[in-house]
């Protein structure tokens, strides 16, 4: 079982870092900013169908982007469930 690390202890740099990312991809900021992305970016393409799209339908850059931040993403959350089952638990 891994040890927490106690209040005492002063967090380094990745975890001050970490922690903000976190905080950040789980905001409301972070979700409105990446629906108003989503948005654009499909319609910039739907738009540009005509002329040259430069993420044609099926936009599969956009797939690359999306699968990037869920990989980035994902060990935060994993985290977080892991630390706030810890603390149900004691």
């Amino acid at each position: 079982m891994q040890k927490l690390p106690s209040k005492d202890t002063v967090p380094t740099l990745g975890e001050r870092w970490a922690d903000k990312v976190a905080e950040f991809g789980g905001s409301w900021t972070f979700i409105i900013l990446f629906m108003i992305m989503m948005i654009v970016w499909i319609g910039l393409n739907s738009w540009m169908f005509f002329f040259q799209p430069f993420d044609p339908y099926p936009y599969i850059f956009l797939n690359l982007v999306l699968s990037c931040i869920a990989a980035l993403q994902a060990p935060n959350y994993y985290d977080e469930s892991k630390s706030s089952r810890s603390k149900r638990q004691n």
